[in-house]
């Protein structure tokens, strides 16, 4: 597993296209997140999103944000989840993307669920 995350982080350096870098840097954090290793995935998954807000890259943001609000609720932080989704809602509204909006909108009911605040959880 160690080449994997070599070769991404070369494929990373290596890279001229920053949009290019910016999908690297998600599937490394992912790598990192299925490793179990939480605190590299937010060093890197937080590069990429500090990338896609300077290229203003807003596709990839709502996807940042999602993701982030994912690792969130494994760490079972729904309050950082929540807030999370939101940011990751709102970016899927602007760029009228339907079906991440749906899914983002479900997560923060089971958020709030989770949460036992039922009357917010009954919004979504």
């Amino acid at each position: 597993m160690e080449n994997v995350l070599s070769d991404f982080l070369d494929k990373i350096q290596l890279s001229n296209n920053s949009y290019e870098k910016i999908q690297l840097f998600i599937k490394l954090a992912d790598e990192y997140l299925n490793l179990g290793r939480k605190n590299k995935f937010f060093e890197t998954i937080n590069k990429a999103l500090s990338l896609s807000i300077k290229l203003r890259a807003i596709n990839s943001q709502g996807i940042i944000y999602k993701k982030i609000g994912l690792a969130y609720i494994s760490l079972a932080n729904f309050e950082k989840a929540i807030e999370n989704f939101y940011y990751a809602q709102n970016v899927f509204l602007k760029i009228k993307d339907k079906f991440n909006e749906a899914y983002c909108l479900r997560q923060l009911g089971n958020c709030y669920n989770s949460l036992n605040l039922i009357k917010q959880a009954e919004d979504f």
